[in-house]
């Protein structure tokens, strides 16, 4: 779980540093990304709470995913 975290924080960082270079984060499809992204990152952080942390990395993972989405429609290719 908590590698899963920190790779979705990373994600976001990259978030901030590569779509506010192009002001990407104001393109519907990006926000609506963005927007899929937190509700799964609330979703999985209420499951770690409740001590479920399969699925709780199941969620950061496709809440990474919608981040990777968000990069790659702004334009910036990342591997993955």
């Amino acid at each position: 779980y908590d590698y899963e975290l920190d790779r979705n924080d990373t994600h976001q960082m990259l978030i901030k540093v590569l779509l506010d270079e192009k002001n990407a984060q104001f393109d519907p499809q990006v926000r609506k990304f963005l927007q899929q992204a937190g509700t799964l990152r609330g979703q999985a952080e209420a499951a770690a709470s409740r001590g479920q942390h399969a699925d709780a990395i199941d969620l950061l993972e496709s809440s990474t995913g919608e981040l990777v989405k968000a990069i790659r429609n702004a334009g910036v290719y990342i591997p993955g």
